[in-house]
C-alpha cells in the first residue's frame, strides 16, 4: 500500500467509530443519551506538498497532505466528545516516515433544521499530514 493511501486508511479507522452521541429534542431542548451512531467516512486528498531533495541528483520529496474528511450520519449527532477524546495521532508508517496527523482549526458542521426533516449530520473535518524522514 502506497504512504497516501496508509494515511487515508488510518484516517477512516480513526473516524469510522460507534463514538457520536445521538442529538434528540424535547420541546425544543437538545439532549444526549439516546445512543450512539457509526458515521460513513469518506476521505480525500486535497493537496500534497512537496520539496526538492538534496543530492548530485534532482529528486523530490513528499512534505505531507491536506485531506478533506467528511462524516455522514442518518440522525444529528454531538461531537464535541469526540474530539476531544483524540490524543496524539501521529505514527511510523514505515521505517522511513513519520507521520504527523493534526485537525484543522474548524469544523464544518451540517444539522437539520429542529423541528424540521431529519436527515443527520454531515461534519467535514480539515486533516493536515506533516511527513518527516
Amino acid at each position: 500500500m502506497g504512504l497516501r493511501t496508509t494515511i487515508q486508511a488510518r484516517l477512516i479507522a480513526l473516524f469510522k467509530v460507534n463514538s457520536f452521541e445521538i442529538v434528540e429534542y424535547t420541546d425544543g431542548v437538545p439532549s444526549v443519551g439516546h445512543g450512539s451512531v457509526t458515521p460513513i467516512v469518506v476521505c480525500n486528498e486535497v493537496s500534497a506538498g512537496v520539496s526538492v531533495g538534496t543530492g548530485g541528483h534532482t529528486t523530490y520529496n513528499l512534505t505531507g497532505w491536506v485531506f478533506d474528511l467528511r462524516c455522514d450520519f442518518k440522525n444529528e449527532v454531538d461531537y464535541s466528545d469526540f474530539i476531544e477524546s483524540l490524543e496524539n495521532m501521529s505514527f511510523a508508517a514505515d521505517d522511513n516516515h513519520l507521520v504527523q496527523i493534526t485537525i484543522g482549526s474548524n469544523v464544518i458542521v451540517n444539522h437539520p433544521p429542529q423541528k424540521g426533516s431529519h436527515n443527520g449530520t454531515e461534519l467535514n473535518f480539515n486533516i493536515n499530514v506533516d511527513i518527516k524522514k
